[in-house]
């Protein structure tokens, strides 16, 4: 065979199509690639939120308990 063979039309609109699907597959691609950056970075700020208040709801947690052990040590029950 010829390396340097000539098409025919069905095969030049077959090569047109696909490289338009995929010039449309590859835009795809990028779109959706940046949505999920944008969801993911979301999803890391709401869980530094989510640190910051466990961080918080732990020292009010400690803060009771200790609360609660010097009220028994007062009294002389613990």
């Amino acid at each position: 065979m010829n390396k340097n063979m000539i098409y025919n039309c069905n095969d030049l609109e077959i090569i047109s199509k696909l490289r338009n699907e995929n010039r449309y597959l590859k835009d795809e691609i990028k779109e959706e690639t940046g949505k999920l950056r944008n969801t993911i970075k979301v999803l890391n700020k709401e869980i530094e939120n989510i640190k910051k208040d466990n961080h918080i709801l732990n020292g009010e947690i400690e803060h009771l308990l200790n609360k609660e052990v010097k009220h028994f040590q007062n009294k002389g029950t613990f």
